[in-house]
């Protein structure tokens, strides 16, 4: 029986394709606001492929000043 992460330790990954989709930025304002700090790190997950907590992505989602 294969079990996914999120059923294992409660923790949904997505991959850049999500990332950008769920938060509206392009990939390269993704990786330029990760260097400056100003959005959350990527974890490694293979040789050639990294992906984000969603619940990072979430909580960046939600300290984002909202538009008026």
């Amino acid at each position: 029986c294969q079990r996914s992460l999120k059923e294992v330790f409660g923790l949904e990954l997505l991959r850049l394709k999500e990332v950008c989709l769920t938060t509206g930025l392009c990939r390269s304002s993704v990786y330029v606001a990760m260097n400056s700090g100003t959005f959350p790190k990527s974890i490694r997950i293979g040789i050639r492929a990294v992906a984000w907590k969603s619940s990072d992505i979430a909580q960046w989602i939600e300290t984002r000043p909202t538009s008026s």
